[in-house]
């Protein structure tokens, strides 16, 4: 491992990384040590929040990246309502992509991720989640990566060494995986849909009637009409249209609005996310 990238390291806040994940981290210094590239072999590198792009939501905490066009997987903390991050959804962001397919769930938790990561070698459902619609097309897919590279014996070795460390296994079915499962999960969290496809998880907890309260985001809207709405409508609301405001980017430009969702998200004990969505210019 060069200093540099030492260095650059060394400088990364993954204090948040659940046990899992710290593992992972631990394996792939020990690789470095040994002088073998985890990010060579396994297609990732540690990254944090300095990778956020606007489609990023608030919610996330970055952690890794492939090294291009931006995209990054990270941690969905539900607005603060996972407080066990081994909970957490893993999502990918795919800040290139068409806005409506930016964000992209990847696996339920993070055990599950390593899981994943030990069987979709390629990343062929991180990279192409948007476009791969059956498991026919990710066969294909897997193909023509299969034919491009060589069989590569030294991340045969490694898969095993992953597997051995982290107690991973390997999903056979990565598609339905993906597609199914993770989705499927997700979905029975749902209160409220967003237009980022993420949505608003309830947990258990109810808004009462102030739910049926709803409110479309258009060009047309006033600053008003938002305050009104906020003092009528639930926390569960409240993020829905949060989440709706960053994927519009509406959230980014208009500064008034901005500094009234950081105290709303404030109010709501989101402190983190009112932080970020601070710090974010654009």
């Amino acid at each position: 491992m060069d200093w540099s990238k030492e260095q650059e390291e060394a400088e990364l806040d993954l204090s948040f990384l659940p046990p899992t994940l710290k593992q992972l981290k631990k394996f792939s210094e020990l690789l470095d040590k040994e002088g073998v590239s985890f990010d060579e072999h396994f297609g990732l590198e540690w990254t944090d929040s300095r990778m956020a792009y606007h489609q990023t939501p608030l919610d996330v905490l970055p952690f890794m990246s492939p090294g291009v066009d931006g995209i990054h997987i990270g941690l969905l903390t539900d607005f603060g309502k996972i407080t066990d991050l081994e909970q957490a959804f893993v999502v990918c962001i795919l800040p290139m992509e068409d806005p409506k397919n930016a964000v992209q769930l990847l696996a339920r938790n993070p055990k599950e991720f390593v899981d994943y990561l030990n069987s979709d070698k390629h990343l062929l459902m991180l990279y192409n989640a948007p476009i791969i619609e059956s498991k026919d097309q990710y066969q294909r897919f897997l193909q023509e990566a299969e034919e491009e590279f060589e069989a590569n014996s030294k991340r045969n070795e490694l898969d095993l060494k992953l597997r051995s460390f982290m107690d991973s296994k390997e999903i056979v079915d990565v598609y339905d995986y993906v597609k199914t499962a993770v989705t499927a999960k997700r979905n029975a969290q749902i209160v409220l849909p967003t237009l980022d496809g993420v949505g608003v998880a309830n947990f258990g907890k109810t808004g009462g009637a102030q739910d049926t309260i709803s409110f479309e985001l258009t060009e047309k809207i006033t600053l008003e009409e938002i305050y009104t709405y906020f003092e009528q409508a639930s926390d569960d609301r409240k993020l829905a249209f949060i989440r709706d405001a960053q994927f519009t980017g509406v959230i980014f430009e208009d500064l008034e609005l901005k500094a009234f969702l950081v105290k709303e998200l404030k109010k709501m004990g989101c402190d983190k996310e009112a932080e970020r969505l601070k710090s974010y210019d654009w």
